[in-house]
């Protein structure tokens, strides 16, 4: 469930403008170039925090995020 609501203007969103929805009720938000590259990020500061790694986005977005944990 999304705190915003869906607009096609999102689609055409850039990541950066995406992330600034998201400043005002999550801790951190970072932006990566690519899913690995993201991941890789989101690995490291899961572990200089004793976190975990929450993903979320499309079934194909999703693949590509399990692939990088070594899970099909």
């Amino acid at each position: 469930m999304s705190r915003y609501p869906f607009t096609p203007e999102l689609l055409d969103a850039l990541p950066e403008e995406l992330a600034e929805l998201f400043k005002d009720s999550c801790r951190e938000v970072c932006v990566a170039d690519t899913v690995e590259d993201g991941v890789d990020l989101a690995r490291d500061i899961a572990q200089e925090q004793d976190a975990m790694v929450c993903a979320f986005g499309s079934l194909y977005i999703c693949g590509q995020i399990r692939s990088c944990f070594g899970l099909r």
